[in-house]
């Protein structure tokens, strides 16, 4: 039996929406977060909704968020991702640290996120241990963001600033070549649908409902259809 109660049709994208809401970064203009928040209440209590009408405003709102995220995280790699490492250290149970550091040193290395997929680290502790672990990654990833966050409010606000600026300006270069596309589309019946699918990948990677997307991915597709387009097969 299925565990889990569908509580909405749509509820699969309805979650997705929730979750870019959560993610926004804290640089994000409240206005438009309380916008999207009421957005999904909405469709919420809409239980004859399309769900396509749910999905074009994640995506609608996910572009909204895309350069602020984008910003957001080049600052993460830069100044917080040096301190995972530390805070992670730093915040063990003392009954673990000895335990930890002798596995790191046989070769168990340090993958905050993904530590139970390092080989040794798997090996060396115990499910109540690992509970432990899995308490401390949370705690330590928290933590950093606490920090990145500080640092996007307050000394690094003109980088940040500056980042923003530049994920927006790229944002607009992939919004023109998803114009290009759309007139590949437009004139091309053969390789119609498959294009239109393409740009509705593309757009989705704003919003977290596919993989995320760059200036080369689009410029890929553009060059692939291109090519096919001129095929002498193309019509």
């Amino acid at each position: 039996m299925w565990p889990f109660k569908i509580e909405h049709p749509c509820q699969f994208t309805l979650n997705l929406f929730l979750e870019m809401i959560e993610k926004a970064p804290v640089t994000f203009p409240a206005e438009r977060k309380e916008e999207m928040e009421k957005k999904r209440e909405v469709f919420l209590k809409d239980k004859k909704i399309a769900c396509a009408k749910v999905e074009e405003a994640v995506v609608f709102f996910g572009r909204k968020i895309w350069p602020y995220r984008e910003a957001w995280q080049e600052i993460y790699e830069k100044y917080g991702r040096p301190k995972e490492a530390e805070y992670f250290e730093k915040n063990l149970p003392k009954e673990l640290h000895e335990k930890y550091f002798a596995c790191k040193v046989k070769g168990g290395g340090h993958c905050l996120r993904e530590y139970r997929m390092c080989g040794l680290m798997e090996k060396c502790f115990s499910p109540d241990e690992k509970f432990f672990l899995d308490q401390t990654v949370i705690s330590t990833l928290s933590k950093t963001k606490e920090e990145v966050d500080k640092l996007v409010l307050g000394e690094k606000k003109e980088e940040y600033q500056s980042l923003f600026e530049k994920w927006s300006a790229l944002q607009k270069t992939m919004a023109e070549k998803i114009e290009e596309l759309k007139k590949m589309a437009r004139a091309n019946l053969k390789w119609r649908a498959e294009i239109l699918d393409k740009i509705k990948t593309i757009e989705h990677g704003w919003s977290m409902i596919e993989q995320d997307i760059t200036l080369k991915d689009v410029e890929q597709v553009i060059d692939f259809y291109a090519g096919a387009i001129e095929s002498p097969e193309a019509y």
